[in-house]
């Protein structure tokens, strides 16, 4: 995979379709994530926002994201804020009563 410019940023590998469709199946019939799962995906992203995960902190990650999807960076940087106050929000009792029952068994974060 390489960026805009033409270098190489990541390497990737094939799984079989049989494993692809057997994950997706199984994430289809999952049952929402419970508050538990909530609270550790909200810890992982406070976790991401101050620090760094697989060496990157958030603007070598937001960097790394323009440069191989050719979004701008602006773009990447309102979107990524956007998704931390979501899964956030996630927590509450109220929104995933709204959520959960207009989405069903299908609403993750």
């Amino acid at each position: 995979m390489t960026d805009v410019a033409g270098v190489e940023v990541a390497r990737l590998s094939l799984v079989p379709p049989v494993y692809v469709t057997r994950a997706m199946a199984a994430l289809r019939t999952a049952e929402p994530v419970p508050t538990t799962g909530l609270d550790a995906l909200l810890a992982a992203g406070d976790a991401f926002a101050s620090g760094a995960v697989g060496g990157l902190g958030v603007r070598e990650y937001e960097h790394l994201v323009s440069r191989t999807s050719g979004v701008p960076l602006t773009v990447v940087r309102r979107y990524q804020g956007k998704r931390l106050h979501w899964c956030a929000g996630a927590r509450s009792r109220e929104w995933r009563r709204l959520h959960v029952s207009a989405l069903g068994s299908r609403a993750t974060c």
